[in-house]
């Protein structure tokens, strides 16, 4: 998603009830606009996860996060409903809750929106309906962008993203 709009916005939709067992969405509240994230906004934030081995995954254990600014938390709701709608900026770091059941699966949606007027990404976005003819990075640009975003060891990126205890 990093190569188009900064401007997006996710929505996320759970297509059945969800109770709390069954797992639901969790944000970090205040990720997005306080200053302890900020390193976290400027680098992970601006990383192309298409090219990167960690794509979203950055660890094991949210506390971890939520020790960057002291006025974060994680916020949920006990019981979804279907067709609930939890709106946030692509900068606001949000988990799912694991699935403590063990014959149920819970069904979402994360759809994207975006002004107009902005570049878009064209890997996901197509004019065709049929997908065909979507406009595609060149080599050039692919190979820019993979110079900036080279996939990298995890704990490498854990110290640039300011997480771990580790400083670059």
């Amino acid at each position: 998603m990093g190569r188009g709009s900064q401007s997006l916005l996710t929505t996320w939709v759970p297509w059945c009830d969800v109770p709390i067992d069954l797992g639901g969405l969790v944000v970090l509240e205040g990720s997005n606009r306080l200053p302890g994230f900020a390193r976290l906004r400027e680098t992970l934030g601006r990383t192309d996860a298409d090219l990167t081995e960690f794509a979203g995954h950055t660890l094991t254990d949210p506390h971890e996060l939520s020790g960057l600014d002291l006025a974060a938390r994680w916020v949920t709701a006990l019981n979804f409903r279907a067709g609930d709608v939890v709106c946030f900026t692509m900068q606001t770091l949000h988990t799912g809750i694991r699935n403590e059941t063990q014959s149920s699966l819970r069904l979402s949606a994360d759809v994207r929106f975006q002004p107009a007027s902005e570049l878009r990404d064209d890997r996901w976005v197509s004019d065709s309906p049929d997908g065909v003819g979507v406009p595609r990075d060149s080599a050039e640009e692919i190979a820019n962008q993979a110079a900036r975003d080279r996939p990298r060891p995890l704990a490498e990126a854990r110290a640039l993203w300011g997480l771990g205890g580790a400083k670059l």
